[in-house]
Order: structure tokens, then C-alpha cells, then sequence
């Protein structure tokens, strides 16, 4: 494959992941850390599909059934990492909590330090009264870059293991094509499933996150069957046949439009 085509792929793949990145999550350090968490919380995910698909027999003969079962541990991972970032947002309402509960002084103790505890508790008890305003609410802006960096870490990960072992193999002399589709290399496809892949991964955790916090059966089982749908689409290009290849992009897309859809009104309905 020629230098071009590799550059061409290369920014397929990964300009917009590149982009949120730069313009968004590079701009706080918290942000950032928690993009590498989501990233490393996804190689868990694929870890434990991996021990079950190493540890059940019949896996050979019957080796799909490895595509529920990784999107099963990919999102049951989003939760429990949706879990612990509310563990970290709760941290404040602690303190809060601990400061309001602190005894008032003791008769011995002067009129000054009395009057000045007396406005520091109340200071905290009304600082503890507008968090739980905000807690109330939805998820404020902050925490809504929060869980974007923890996506976009998320989608870095996903897109680096399973297109960058493929595009590595592209630099040299011929191309390789699909049975299923000869006229377009498989670097090229590969390269637009993992842009599709990058923003759904997006999607899905605003999905799955929002499911979560409000608690929505909807909205999270609209994750999971979205997640499962599109995963299992992929399986169509490995049939023989002119212009098969195509259908999992088109599966792939209908199933961003969707998600995205979705997405956009989690978004709106929480601006507003």
C-alpha cells in the first residue's frame, strides 16, 4: 500500500478521536487521567472476554457466540466505570456531611471561636445544601466532559488495538482485498468501521451512563442491543460475495444514527 492510502486510512480511523482529544479532553489533566482510565478499563473488558473465551469449550466450533459475550463484559465494564466516577463525584457530599456533623465548642471555649465555628458549620451546611441542588438536577457540565473524556479514552483504546495491528501490516508492497469485497482494500474498510466504531463508543456510554443515572430501563438496554447489533454486523463480511463488506458499514451507520439520536436528546434534555 502506497504512503498516501496509509495516511489516508490512518486519518480516517482516528482524526476524529484525535480531534476530541485535543480540543477537549487535553484541556484539564483530570480529564485526561480519566480518558486513560476508560481506556484501561476497556483492555479489562476485553481481558475477561478473553479468560471466557479461553476457558469454555467449544470455542472453536463454535467461536460467534465470543461477540455477545465481549459486548456483555464491554458494557457490564461501562457501568461499573460509571460507578466509580459517582463514587468519586459523591466524595464531596462525605466531607460536607462530616464537617455539618462536627460538635459545637464547649462552654470553656471563648465567644469568638464559638461564633466563628458556628458560621464555618453553617457555611458548609449551606455548601452541602447547594450540592445536593445540583446532584438533583442531572449531571451538570462538568461531569458531562467527565464521562466524554472517559468515552473518547474509551474509543482510543478500542481503535489502537483492533485497526492499529491491521494498519501496521499495510506499509509494504501490494494491498490485500476480501473475498466479499474485491474492489476496496481492507485497510480502507477497516479504516471506516473503526471511524463508525469511535463514535459509537461515544454514543453508548452517554446512553448507558444516562440509563444508569436515571435509572432508565430503556436507554440501557437501548445500549446493550445497539452495542450488540452492530458487533454482530461485522460477521457479514467474513461471507463470500461481491459487495458484502458493504452491509456491515451500512448496519454500522444506521445503528450511529440512532445512537446518535438518542445521544442528542440525552444532551438537550440535560442542557436544558
Amino acid at each position: 500500500m502506497t504512503v498516501v492510502l496509509f495516511l489516508g486510512c490512518l486519518l480516517i480511523a482516528f482524526s476524529p478521536l484525535a480531534a476530541l482529544f485535543t480540543l477537549i479532553v487535553a484541556q484539564k489533566s483530570l480529564w485526561v487521567i480519566l480518558s486513560i482510565g476508560g481506556a484501561f478499563f476497556w483492555l479489562m473488558a476485553c481481558l475477561g472476554s478473553s479468560l471466557v473465551w479461553y476457558v469454555i469449550p467449544l470455542r472453536e466450533s463454535y467461536w460467534w457466540w465470543n461477540i455477545p459475550i465481549g459486548v456483555l463484559f464491554q458494557e457490564a465494564t461501562r457501568a461499573f466505570l460509571f460507578f466509580l466516577l459517582q463514587r468519586l463525584h459523591k466524595t464531596p457530599e462525605r466531607i460536607y456531611s462530616s464537617h455539618s456533623l462536627t460538635p459545637p465548642s464547649t462552654s470553656s471555649s471563648s465567644s469568638s471561636s464559638s461564633s466563628s465555628s458556628s458560621a464555618a458549620v453553617s457555611s458548609i451546611s449551606s455548601s452541602n445544601a447547594t450540592y445536593h441542588k445540583e446532584k438533583t438536577t442531572g449531571p451538570n457540565t462538568k461531569e458531562m466532559f467527565e464521562e466524554l473524556s472517559i468515552a473518547v479514552g474509551w474509543s482510543i483504546a478500542h481503535a489502537s488495538i483492533f485497526y492499529g495491528g491491521i494498519l501496521t501490516n499495510s506499509l509494504g508492497p501490494g494491498n490485500y482485498f476480501l473475498e466479499s469485497c474485491p474492489s476496496h482494500s481492507i485497510f480502507f474498510i477497516s479504516g471506516i468501521q473503526t471511524l463508525i466504531f469511535s463514535l459509537l463508543n461515544i454514543c453508548w456510554s452517554n446512553i448507558l451512563f444516562e440509563g444508569i443515572r436515571a435509572r432508565s430501563i430503556p436507554f440501557t438496554v437501548a445500549a446493550v442491543v445497539l452495542h450488540l447489533i452492530a458487533a454482530m454486523a461485522t460477521d457479514i463480511s467474513t461471507v463470500a460475495g461481491d459487495h458484502y463488506c458493504m452491509a456491515p458499514i451500512i448496519i454500522s451507520l444506521s445503528t450511529l444514527v440512532i445512537s446518535g439520536g438518542i445521544s442528542a436528546y440525552i444532551m438537550y434534555h440535560n442542557i436544558r
